[in-house]
């Protein structure tokens, strides 16, 4: 499988961004669950309403900024029955206080099917509470907007406001 130029230039980018953070701070994993909403006025996430994604990342707190890379996985029945599943690779920049914390992110999903391609760069802003469970454990709640470019923001929908939970393990 050939990899194509801007699955590199992502990583690039990603490896990039994090790789000046500094190193005294706390790690995390998280991994979580979101269902998703159909995106009428989006055309490149290839989500569809009642798709289930998956999240496995790594996050880096800086002491301001919360630094998120990760992966989703949303299985079968993604935006049409061609498409058996999608991978998408995100980065996320989050502002946290002790209970809330929001950002914004940036993904770009693989899209595996009976002519497998990749999208388009898509943004998401997220807000969001996070409880703690145990000394290192959180349970965090979010609600998430995806959009393609900056001048859609404006056509946002509630309708198109997804809800999604994670568990994340501080180290």
């Amino acid at each position: 499988m050939r990899i194509p130029h801007s699955a590199t230039m992502l990583t690039i980018v990603l490896l990039l961004t994090t790789a000046g953070v500094g190193a005294c701070h706390a790690s995390a994993i998280k991994v979580g669950i979101r269902p998703h909403v159909s995106h009428p006025s989006s055309e490149d996430p290839p989500f569809s309403d009642g798709n289930m994604s998956y999240l496995l990342a790594y996050e880096h707190d800086d002491g301001q900024t919360l630094w998120q890379m990760g992966m989703g996985y949303t299985a079968q029945g993604t935006s049409t029955s061609l498409v058996t599943s999608a991978v998408t690779p995100q980065l996320h920049m989050i502002l946290k206080d002790r209970t809330f914390w929001g950002g914004l992110g940036i993904m770009k999903s693989y899209v595996k099917g009976d002519e497998s391609y990749w999208t388009d760069f898509f943004w998401q802003l997220q807000v969001g509470i996070h409880l703690p469970l145990t000394r290192n454990m959180d349970l965090q709640m979010g609600a998430y907007y995806l959009f393609d470019e900056w001048g859609d923001i404006g056509d946002f929908s509630s309708d198109e406001v997804e809800l999604g939970g994670a568990v994340s393990y501080s180290f």
